[in-house]
């Protein structure tokens, strides 16, 4: 790297992190070392701007040690070449099925959990109305209710 970007860096550093940065110097002699310690490191301008952007995301409150800043200037954004055209194909006959078994059971309602012919004491009664009365006349479970009713299970508002 060259050292005018490493003095670029420090004050770069000086201003994002400002006192937690500074207070690492005590004199104008650690500055300059410090500078020319950072100026062997390798980079190239692209790297080093990579490098400056993660700076808020992988470090924001501290400044990187010398290893952690190399590291960022070693995982610089690599350029990504297009890839092949992509090729339609049609599913294979055992994609087509598997396709269709998924799609057909999406579709298909399933049967309700709980039906009148699961009601058998009277504890299940209380609750089926408590529930109608809560959540209303046209709420499920009063549709529920009228069919256990309608079904002869539920008389009135005990078991039949």
């Amino acid at each position: 790297m060259k050292r005018s970007w490493s003095v670029r860096l420090h004050q770069v550093f000086k201003s994002m992190y400002a006192q937690k940065f500074s207070s690492l110097f005590k004199d104008e002699s650690e500055i300059e070392g410090w500078i020319d310690t950072w100026a062997q490191l390798d980079g190239d301008a692209e790297s080093v701007q990579a490098a400056l952007k993660q700076l808020p995301v992988q470090f924001p409150d501290w400044p990187p040690t010398l290893g952690q800043f190399q590291a960022l200037l070693q995982n610089k954004p690599k350029l990504l070449l297009p890839g092949p055209p992509l090729e339609r194909t049609q599913p294979s006959a055992e994609q087509a099925a598997a396709l269709e078994r998924v799609a057909t059971a999406k579709l298909n309602p399933r049967m309700p959990w709980w039906t009148v012919d699961k009601v058998k004491n009277q504890q299940q009664v209380d609750f089926i109305v408590m529930q109608a009365r809560h959540f209303g006349a046209g709420s499920d479970s009063a549709q529920f209710l009228r069919k256990c009713q309608d079904a002869g299970v539920i008389n009135g508002m005990e078991l039949a």
